[in-house]
């Protein structure tokens, strides 16, 4: 066996240090890398972490041997769904380690054909796949693959015990990221109906059609994904659509642009379906999406179209209808060089809307006036932005399986309390007793059906001024404000035997449910976290005492006193 030296303390306090200081999940798990290569457990190795809904397992960092290093872009960011039949997602949900080479694979009904072609082109001698767990519940899971030698068992067996240093840290910085990546989507809506509502009102200041044209064409990249925004318009003279105006991100590939402009730059259409996909928007008045242009390549198409997807690249396309008075007068056409953009349902009714508001604008400016017509589209325009910004306000505090808040809405309710009030206030941390087993043996549908059946009886025995929030997996906490440590222990019993008998329902059987509470109430002095450790160590006491229990966290505090 090779020597390799386990950290000693001055290392630990080093790394802990770092972690500390940068709490970012890359840093930690560059930390983490160094550790693997340490040890030398396997030549390429991946480590994968569940997502927010533990609905897949996603490769955030991936070190590959020689020339995997070509497809190392393709696997990082990648979510593999836990339903998976692939080693290292079974090595997750079952939380077990699992170490194969290329005979046992292949033998193997558990998994899948992918699995086991890429042992054979990535030359995998070895496989092993490691959980990485935190207060016993997997979260994660390493990946490491030995392509000319068999993994060394001590080796293994070492580096495992020194990852479990590690545990806490990717823990917290998977939970940090999770919280940034919501946090963002939230201010990317705010951002987004700002920047709709300036280029309304920036449309509403021209009194040239070119302009507008102009003005879209730049404004719109701004808000959508796309590489290039054109703006086609129809002229009653000539009978034809002709590009009035286009606009193009800087960063996009300039040779992919040039080939674009060479095609489409001062294109004209009849307005016939023959003639195209902008023509076909146009003709038939309706929006046109293509999710990937590149698969259509052997479908008959006009010369145009084929040009583009041939020679500039074009991959995904959005044309929507310019209208006025519900008639087309142009088309607004979206288009992408290099990447595949899906826009959902909400997107494309902001887009069908925006070519509405377009053509009034077009024809308002011809007209150097405005109507009333004019104003509502603006008002509906931006009532439908707000209804959107503050939908999106609101999926973000929201778990979406269970439809309570998350751990962030929970915890910006707890934030705004403790900074503001000195009314009493206590939180309640539960559990649901055996979950894992349950998930495990029914399967992840029926532990879905399980979380969401607990959720509605914790609300539906809380009072209506308390806040129900899905801490992470099966875990939950309720806010309860005005509330002392004596009336807490009240209402989370009444939970308790709320939730004790009612009954599961799931694929036709019938399943008794039980949880196990935790009560901690706040204390002015302290942080609402402190608060939230605190009935966490009670409920962990109601689990070791025999769970379907209510444990208050000053039994707990007066026995360490005592002691």
């Amino acid at each position: 066996m090779r020597e390799v030296g386990h950290f000693s303390d001055t290392e630990k306090i080093g790394i802990s240090n770092r972690m500390i200081n940068n709490l970012m999940l890359q840093p930690v798990l560059e930390e983490y890398s160094v550790l693997a290569e340490r040890y030398k457990v396997a030549d390429s190795f991946m480590v994968a972490l569940h997502d927010d809904m533990k609905k897949s397992i996603v490769c955030k960092h991936v070190k590959l041997h020689g020339s995997l290093r070509s497809v190392k872009s393709v696997f990082e960011n990648y979510p593999v769904p836990i339903e998976k039949k692939d080693p290292f997602v079974h090595a997750f949900n079952h939380n077990a380690l699992i170490k194969l080479d290329k005979d046992q694979i292949s033998l193997s009904e558990e998994y899948d054909q992918v699995s086991k072609v890429r042992f054979e082109r990535w030359n995998i001698k070895e496989m092993v796949c490691c959980p990485i767990s935190y207060h016993g519940e997997p979260f994660g899971v390493f990946i490491g693959f030995n392509h000319k030698s068999v993994i060394d068992e001590e080796l293994l067996g070492d580096f495992l015990l020194q990852s479990q240093f590690f545990a806490p840290y990717l823990y917290n910085a998977n939970v940090i990221e999770s919280y940034m990546r919501r946090d963002a989507i939230a201010k990317s809506a705010i951002k987004e109906r700002q920047q709709f509502l300036e280029l309304t009102s920036q449309l509403n200041a021209l009194k040239s059609e070119d302009q507008i044209y102009q003005v879209i064409s730049a404004k719109i990249l701004d808000l959508y994904s796309f590489d290039i925004c054109s703006v086609t318009g129809y002229s009653e003279d000539d009978n034809i659509l002709s590009v009035r105006a286009t606009s193009h991100k800087k960063q996009a590939e300039q040779e992919k642009i040039s080939k674009y402009l060479g095609v489409y730059g001062d294109i004209s259409y009849r307005p016939s379906p023959e003639e195209g996909a902008t023509a076909t928007a146009y003709a038939n008045n309706i929006f046109f999406q293509i999710k990937d242009a590149q698969e259509l390549k052997d479908l008959p198409m006009a010369p145009a179209d084929r040009r583009g997807i041939e020679e500039a690249g074009v991959r995904s396309v959005l044309h929507v209808p310019i209208r006025y008075n519900k008639e087309p007068i142009g088309v607004l056409s979206l288009v992408t060089l290099s990447e595949v953009v899906s826009l959902d349902e909400e997107d494309i009714d902001v887009a069908v809307m925006l070519g509405e508001f377009i053509g009034t604008a077009v024809v308002n400016a011809k007209q150097y006036s405005s109507d009333i017509e004019h104003r509502r589209q603006i008002a509906e325009f931006n009532e439908k932005l707000q209804k959107r910004v503050e939908h999106l306000d609101i999926e973000v505090r929201k778990d979406k399986l269970t439809a309570v808040m998350n751990r962030k809405g929970g915890e910006e309710i707890l934030i705004k309390h403790t900074n503001d009030s000195t009314t009493p206030l206590s939180i309640l941390y539960l559990d649901i007793d055996h979950f894992k087993k349950f998930n495990d043996t029914y399967g992840h549908d029926a532990g879905d059906e399980c979380l969401i059946h607990f959720a509605r009886k914790i609300e539906e025995f809380s009072r209506s001024i308390d806040s129900v929030c899905r801490y992470g997996g099966e875990e939950f906490i309720i806010i309860l404000p005005k509330c002392g440590i004596d009336n807490a222990m009240i209402v989370a019993e009444r939970i308790r035997a709320g939730v004790e008998s009612s009954v599961l329902l799931s694929e036709g059987r019938e399943f008794s449910v039980t949880t196990s509470i935790g009560c901690a109430e706040w204390d002015l002095k302290e942080d609402f976290m402190d608060t939230i450790n605190r009935a966490d160590q009670a409920l962990l006491k109601a689990k070791e005492s025999g769970r379907n229990i209510v444990i208050n966290s000053a039994e707990i505090e007066e026995k360490i006193a005592n002691v």
